[in-house]
């Protein structure tokens, strides 16, 4: 019977609204602690620079050194 119910429409919301609280509350807990993710840490410099005093953009390097 519980196999039943899991596989049901208010299965699947009951499982949807878990999943929610549980995300909301790992965002919580990050926040709280001062942690910024995995992504956040690894991130690529931008491609390119601009530049407001002399009103250009300019773009660097694809490989350091070439």
């Amino acid at each position: 019977m519980g196999v039943l119910w899991a596989m049901s429409l208010p299965g699947l919301v009951f499982l949807l609204v878990l999943v929610a609280a549980l995300e909301r509350f790992g965002l919580l807990a990050a926040a709280a602690t001062g942690s910024r993710g995995a992504a956040s840490t690894d991130g690529a410099p931008p491609a390119m620079k601009v530049d407001l005093d002399g009103n250009r953009v300019v773009p660097r390097d694809r490989l350091p050194g070439h």
